[in-house]
């Protein structure tokens, strides 16, 4: 089986933070203790590679991920069957009632932008997802904060 990382030098891990993180989760027996977990990119893209190996049929390999302060963008290759497409995506991270809000702002198929209306689409479906998962996420999100190279989600665990 190839490796989701090959080719980009992307190790598919979690780190040692969200391991731990996990299993406090996991354990049930951490509930109203503060959440404060920090993320660089390089952690997110080898946990999209680890994501993408666990679970079948995520359409983007060889993921990497930019945190600025404006937001995020995520590039890689998007998986039609046999077929490999470059795909990158920018998008604005936000809270509402403690569920993240994505607000995508741009999709590009290799040069080419995708018309609004698949932006809105993906945006629509991304947000629903989460919606639809808010009530049970074994988090409460108080701030996410993005910075140059790194992003920090502050909450609780629930």
């Amino acid at each position: 089986m190839e490796n989701a990382g090959s080719g980009s030098g992307i190790e598919p891990r979690l780190s040692e933070q969200l391991v731990q993180f996990i299993e406090r989760l996991k354990s049930g027996t951490h509930g109203g203790e503060p959440l404060d977990l920090t993320l660089t990119d390089r952690e997110l893209e080898e946990a999209l590679a680890w994501y993408s190996l666990e679970h079948s049929g995520v359409p983007l390999g060889d993921a990497r991920v930019s945190i600025t302060p404006d937001g995020i963008e995520v590039s890689g290759e998007g998986h039609a069957g046999a077929a490999r497409i470059p795909l990158s995506a920018r998008a604005d991270v936000s809270l509402n009632e403690g569920v993240p809000l994505i607000a995508v702002n741009q999709i590009q198929v290799g040069e080419m932008g995708l018309p609004d209306f698949v932006r809105f689409e993906v945006e629509d479906r991304v947000n629903k997802y989460l919606a639809l998962r808010g009530g049970e996420l074994p988090v409460l999100i108080e701030e996410i904060e993005l910075f140059d190279g790194r992003l920090t989600v502050r909450g609780s665990i629930r």
